[in-house]
C-alpha cells in the first residue's frame, strides 16, 4: 500500500479513473480537468498525479496542475 505518482494523465486515469468515475459527482473536478487534458486543452501547467492503494485497490487519488492547488479526493 502507498502512493504512486506520476506526471502522465493517460496512467494516471489507467490506475484511478475508475476509483474518480466510481462517484463522479464528489469527483467533478478532476474528472472535469482530466477530460480536458485528454481531448489536448491547454493552459493547466504541469500535471502531477497520484493514487493510494490498500489492499490492491485504489483508495484515493490527488491531482495538481500548474494553474490549480492540489486536489484531493476524499
Amino acid at each position: 500500500m502507498g502512493w504512486t505518482l506520476t506526471d502522465e494523465v493517460g496512467e494516471f486515469l489507467a490506475e484511478a479513473g475508475g476509483y474518480l468515475r466510481s462517484d463522479p459527482a464528489a469527483n467533478t473536478v478532476p474528472l472535469t480537468i482530466l477530460d480536458a487534458l485528454e481531448r489536448g486543452v491547454t493552459g493547466y501547467g504541469d500535471v502531477l498525479s497520484g493514487w493510494w492503494t490498500e489492499g490492491g485497490r485504489v483508495a484515493g487519488a490527488f491531482m495538481r496542475t500548474g494553474t490549480h492547488p492540489l486536489l484531493a479526493t476524499q
